[in-house]
């Protein structure tokens, strides 16, 4: 029976079109890790973007604006989940350096949930780290458009990747990308998923 939305395989090929497949597989992952990350959370009393928190802080304090951003949600929502932190005295919130600015920071118990709520990323980090690099940044190319089509779509509010930066030219026929910005080549190797000089293409 076809299922709507797909192509037909072609009868050369019983494992079906690589695209095809590629995003399905991407789709799996997805589920799988939203499924993982909601059976984690409820293990712990937290809910998933609790946990989320807790693993963008690992690296030190951010500002709430900041998280809300990085996690696609509206700041309210990230500072509700930041209160219940606190109370369950996972978090802190401190002054900046500038004594204006507010920061939140992992407390000692807050930071020991963090290498258990790191095992899907770092099973993720032993899968990729044991491809070639020529196959990791296809991969990489691949997730980026993704997040690219996303952003563009209105599915997600922050995207400060190369391929959704004025600045990125993609080159006739997606060939030889280069970055206007540093006026030179930049393969997809080379792409980055955070640029502090992003600006996002009209």
């Amino acid at each position: 029976m076809s299922v709507p939305g797909r192509r037909p395989r072609p009868s050369t090929d019983p494992a079906g079109p690589l695209d095809e497949r590629l995003v399905d597989a991407l789709g799996r992952l997805a589920r799988a890790e939203r499924a993982h990350a909601r059976r984690m959370a409820n293990g712990l009393g937290l809910s998933v973007l609790q946990t989320h928190v807790l693993e963008e802080l690992a690296d030190g304090p951010v500002p709430v604006g900041r998280l809300a951003a990085v996690l696609g949600v509206r700041q309210p929502t990230v500072s509700d989940a930041v209160e219940a932190l606190v109370r369950k005295g996972l978090v802190e919130r401190r002054a900046g350096t500038d004594g204006r600015s507010r920061l939140v920071a992992l407390r000692p118990s807050g930071r020991r949930l963090v290498p258990t709520l790191g095992a899907v990323a770092a099973a993720r980090r032993r899968a990729v780290r044991g491809c070639e690099p020529r196959v990791q940044a296809g991969a990489l190319e691949v997730v980026l458009r993704s997040i690219a089509e996303l952003w563009r779509a209105g599915a997600i509010g922050i995207a400060r990747t190369c391929v959704t930066c004025r600045h990125f030219e993609a080159g006739p026929g997606r060939g030889r990308p280069r970055c206007a910005l540093l006026g030179e080549a930049l393969p997809p190797a080379r792409w980055r998923l955070d640029c502090p000089d992003h600006e996002a293409a009209a």
